[in-house]
């Protein structure tokens, strides 16, 4: 098989700007537990970036191969730098520049048919990521710094990526298994090296019904572990539905799509990355049903 064969590299470098509110020498005291102060010595950071793909893909036959590679450097970077007095729980926060911050990353994709009628789609996704994070805090104390100090963490990551599709007509029918292995591990004194694992399995329909109805629908298994607090290692059966309903001749259409149907997800998230650990609240309903109609018309200009 003839095969074509693409190559691109660059390399990019882009300034960061930070808010100038926050370079003021002003202190923020709206939070009495979180007091903020500005820094006017904070310099302009600048994110590097050099890329390169080398993409292969068949001329008689559908088959792509591609392999990237990412990596990417910042210099003076803000770092949102807190000291922590634990006696009366307050956090003196300013923002610093620091340098360190990099990621290292390859891509590999691969997708093909799995038969000749081109039904059959199957793709593969495989990525290796090593990132060094550097933020700054500390805790007041006898003989402490008034300027937190530096904290670095590395991480690294391997995901796997599978993915078929099988098309029949106006039907589809998917299918899609992921799969993360995160390692987090640093020589700070009090960190604690750990593996989390986060994976999902999941399965997908597209379905023209006779009569003009339609339905659509996706099932999927959410599952991290690996973490410490038990609020971290979830598992979540997410299933989501659509039933669809033309008329007219396709210009009215109405549907009823069901979300999270049971119950699994939350509005409260807990997250962790290579600095911290979040918990966010979003001010949403997570499972719901919803009836809307779409009218559609074409009407052709008078000549």
């Amino acid at each position: 098989l003839s095969e074509n064969v693409n190559l691109s590299a660059g390399v990019n470098s882009n300034p960061q700007l930070q808010n100038m509110l926050y370079m003021m020498d002003v202190v923020d005291t709206t939070d009495r537990l979180m007091i903020m102060k500005g820094n006017p010595g904070l310099k302009t950071g600048r994110n590097n970036a050099f890329f390169c793909v080398i993409s292969t893909e068949a001329a008689k036959k559908y088959l792509r191969n591609e392999v990237s590679i990412l990596y990417m450097l910042r210099d003076n970077a803000f770092a949102r730098g807190y000291m922590y007095d634990p006696e009366t729980g307050i956090k003196y926060m300013s923002l610093y520049n620091v340098d360190g911050n990099q990621t290292l990353e390859g891509v590999h994709k691969l997708s093909t048919y799995l038969d000749k009628r081109r039904r059959l789609l199957f793709d593969l996704k495989t990525k290796a990521r090593y990132a060094h994070s550097v933020d700054m805090a500390g805790t007041i104390g006898v003989g402490a710094s008034t300027v937190p100090p530096l904290r670095k963490v590395d991480t690294g990551t391997w995901h796997e990526e599978l993915k078929i599709d099988l098309s029949t007509g106006s039907n589809r029918i998917s299918a899609k298994v992921q799969s993360s292995v995160n390692r987090y591990f640093s020589k700070d004194p009090g960190f604690v090296d750990f593996t989390s694992w986060t994976s999902s399995y999941g399965a997908s329909g597209v379905f023209n019904l006779p009569m003009d109805w339609g339905i659509s629908t996706d099932l999927t298994l959410y599952m991290r572990r690996g973490y410490l607090d038990s609020r971290l290692n979830t598992t979540d059966l997410v299933w989501n539905i659509r039933l669809s309903k033309s008329i007219l001749k396709g210009s009215l259409v109405f549907f009823v799509d069901g979300y999270d149907i049971l119950h699994q997800l939350s509005n409260i998230t807990h997250d962790i990355n290579a600095q911290a650990r979040t918990v966010t609240v979003t001010n949403v309903i997570p499972s719901y049903f919803m009836l809307h109609a779409q009218f559609r018309f074409n009407r052709d200009p008078k000549r």
